[in-house]
């Protein structure tokens, strides 16, 4: 992967992946810099409801994309959101603008489930930056296994390769 490619500039001390409902119980360390990547549904808006980040996260960010992959049927006729490089490169460009004044202690990914967007995006993330994710990024639970989806994977690393 492309390990530490940006260390030239802000570093990023800490990742994690997690469900929405996990995210909404993360206090924000008054002396922590932490930025928050939600990854809400890209379908009809309330396709899932995800509840409110505690108040203080130096930075959000919110992008909006299905958990889905090219050719996949999408639910209830409501036309899929794939993720797509202009995404990628919008995820890429406002996390490198926050680096590039400030450091961030906490980078936190999180989708509705944490099992599939969420993870992709972050180990792209982690991989780039040469930070390890942390272990206690696993959705409590049980019916959600951490399976990254590939397509977002696969753009994701593909856009951050290109510069």
């Amino acid at each position: 992967m492309m390990q530490g490619q940006d260390t030239g500039i802000g570093q990023i001390r800490k990742v994690l992946f997690m469900s929405a409902e996990d995210a909404s119980e993360v206090p924000p360390d008054v002396s922590a810099r932490t930025y928050v990547l939600r990854i809400l549904d890209g379908q009809a808006v309330g396709h899932h409801v995800y509840p409110p980040l505690r108040e203080g996260h130096a930075w959000v960010r919110e992008y909006a994309f299905d958990d889905i992959v090219p050719g996949a049927a999408s639910d209830a006729g409501a036309a899929p959101h794939l993720f797509s490089e202009t995404i990628a490169r919008a995820i890429l460009r406002e996390l490198r603008e926050v680096l590039a004044r400030e450091g961030i202690d906490l980078l936190l990914v999180h989708c509705f489930a944490g099992a599939s967007r969420s993870p992709a995006v972050a180990e792209v993330l982690a991989g780039l930056y040469g930070v390890a994710i942390a272990d206690t990024c696993y959705p409590r639970d049980p019916r959600f296994k951490v399976t990254p989806n590939q397509h977002v994977y696969d753009t994701m690393l593909r856009v951050a390769s290109q510069g």
